[in-house]
């Protein structure tokens, strides 16, 4: 009888399906980590290991940030106003009561920062002006995003079962209908 007669078990690992609003960070890749390790050790004890992957496309984050996109575009107005920061002088005042050594008023406050429209947040990410148009239909997010997680995990070696690999909206039927059950 061979080492892999004797050990025929299963083992199964899963992680909370990154959300896929935008690229994949060291957060995800940490957190895997964890995963990745113990799936190839119960591999290495003969085990057979399953690692199934999806990526969570659902809710309203992403139909959020298409419309806000769509609404930019149609108005123009794809750059953030940020307030002109002026200097603040400090006065100092006499303290009577101390032998005359400055005291500093209050500091006045900077004005807060205006956070930064949907579009300057995809450019940031990288992606070409020409192309940024196409993220105004929430479906285009989902064409995007996530095949470019899938590379980067499989770069980063990562050792799911990709044949498994789905989405989690209306989009996909399979998934979407298992959910509605």
């Amino acid at each position: 009888m061979t080492f892999e007669e004797k050990n025929n078990s299963k083992y199964m690992c899963t992680f909370p399906y990154p959300y896929m609003n935008g690229y994949l960070h060291l957060g995800h890749a940490f957190s895997m980590s964890k995963c990745e390790f113990q799936i190839r050790y119960q591999r290495q004890k003969g085990k057979r290991g399953l690692w199934p992957f999806a990526f969570h496309c659902t809710g309203m984050p992403i139909q959020a940030a298409a419309n806000r996109l769509k609404r930019e575009i149609e108005t123009g107005k794809t750059k953030s106003e940020q307030p002109k920061v002026e200097e603040v002088k400090e006065e100092k005042k006499e303290d009577t009561k101390k032998g005359g050594k400055g005291k500093k008023d209050a500091k006045a406050k900077a004005p807060a920062k205006v956070p930064p429209t949907q579009y300057e947040i995809l450019v940031q990410l990288g992606i070409a002006e020409e192309e940024i148009p196409k993220f105004k239909d929430a479906k285009y997010w989902l064409e995007y995003f996530p095949p470019k997680g899938q590379q980067d995990l499989k770069d980063f070696g990562i050792s799911a079962d990709w044949r498994r690999s789905f989405i989690t909206t209306s989009v996909n039927p399979y998934y979407n209908s298992f959910i509605e059950w």
